[in-house]
């Protein structure tokens, strides 16, 4: 089990750790899902060990050459095989839509106590993975491989607060805990997640401080923070946004990433021709 983000051992006005804890739909990742999280995690992973895992899951196999070959990827050529696959997306892509085919039901779900079109938050998810996607393009800085996931999964906390606020019976009670819950504790919710989920703790430290990034204790996990903070920004641009429309992208993550606002431009631009598209291939 990876070692949740120090900021989780903080003291909290919520127990966000048993918010986590009752939310047992949200506990499961598939097999194929898990082991390529695993493997991506070290640095001596192979390709043909990628591959395997992948062609062990015939829908996993199915969805990723669909998306190499759509004209998101830029493909100029069919690819028949999925280690062709592989190469043409890289392995971030190719771990968050593994992740994708696992939590899609999760978060096209609807919410009883948010107010939120019913696949807002998968909405929003993908938009913000396929920003972060598209940003090498647009940034001077690369996004690492975990930065992919942690924006596909970075506002999975409402879920979990979600089902939660459902259990506290309803009147004052349910509307003090909903009055003390912060804008953090989402993201310190994701990052308790996805401990959970085993994922690697560089994905915690992204999710967990999203709206913060300078606040992460690491310098990889401050940079990969701010690609999540930028992928919800160009999310809530494209007109993908899930609770606050107010997200702007700071100026010193903007720093950070190395992008201006043309570079946001262009980046908004390309993301809301591909999403329509990249929807549609992830839920097939």
């Amino acid at each position: 089990m990876g070692r949740s983000p120090q900021l989780l051992e903080t003291c909290l006005v919520l127990d966000l750790h048993a918010i986590a804890e009752s939310s047992e739909e949200l506990s499961a990742l598939s097999g194929s899902a898990l082991r390529l999280t695993n493997l991506l995690s070290g640095s001596d992973w192979l390709i043909s060990d990628i591959v395997h895992t992948i062609e062990l899951d015939q829908a996993l196999t199915g969805r990723i050459l669909r998306l190499a070959n759509s004209s998101a990827s830029g493909a100029q050529c069919k690819v028949n095989t999925v280690q062709d696959g592989v190469m043409r997306m890289g392995t971030g892509p190719i771990l968050s839509l593994a992740l994708a085919s696992g939590v899609q039901t999760k978060m096209t779900a609807g919410f009883e106590w948010y107010e939120e079109e019913e696949d807002a938050l998968w909405r929003h998810s993908v938009a913000s993975a396929l920003a972060v996607q598209n940003s090498h393009r647009f940034c001077k800085q690369v996004p690492m491989v975990e930065c992919f996931v942690a924006a596909l999964l970075h506002d999975i906390g409402f879920l979990a607060l979600d089902r939660w606020l459902m259990t506290v019976p309803e009147g004052e009670e349910r509307e003090r805990a909903f009055g003390e819950i912060r804008e953090a504790d989402h993201g310190i919710l994701a990052g308790t997640i996805a401990s959970r989920w085993e994922l690697s703790p560089e994905v915690q430290e992204a999710v967990t401080y999203h709206h913060t990034p300078g606040q992460a204790p690491s310098e990889r996990g401050q940079l990969s923070a701010s690609f999540v903070s930028l992928g919800e920004c160009v999310a809530v641009a494209v007109g993908a946004g899930f609770g606050s429309e107010n997200v702007r992208l700071e100026r010193e993550t903007a720093q950070r990433l190395r992008i201006d606002r043309a570079g946001f431009d262009g980046l908004r631009e390309e993301t809301r021709s591909q999403l329509g598209e990249i929807l549609e291939l992830y839920a097939a």
